[in-house]
């Protein structure tokens, strides 16, 4: 907290300077946080080695999704009289 407290004399006392301060003073820690914990998944039996696990029921859930938005646009289209009426 010293460090942000410096760089915000260093750049002056506003909102956006104390954001950027904080930012310079917190980000290598997050980082190094998050590679970590990348490095230790990385090696796990559920990356990159099984694709056609991920793919398939992801676009199965893509397919799901489209035919329920085109069922319910077209109960819409069926059951609202305004829409109905602007279409003639």
């Amino acid at each position: 907290i010293l460090l942000a407290i410096a760089f915000t004399a260093i750049l002056g006392a506003s909102a956006r300077n104390v954001i950027i301060a904080l930012s310079i003073v917190y980000v290598p820690g997050v980082a190094r946080v998050v590679r970590s914990a990348a490095l230790v998944v990385k090696n796990a039996a559920f990356i990159h080695k099984s694709w056609w696990m991920v793919v398939f029921p992801g676009f199965m859930i893509i397919v799901s999704v489209l035919s329920l938005a085109m069922l319910g646009d077209g109960l819409r289209d069926f059951l609202d009289p305004r829409t109905r009426d602007a279409a003639k």
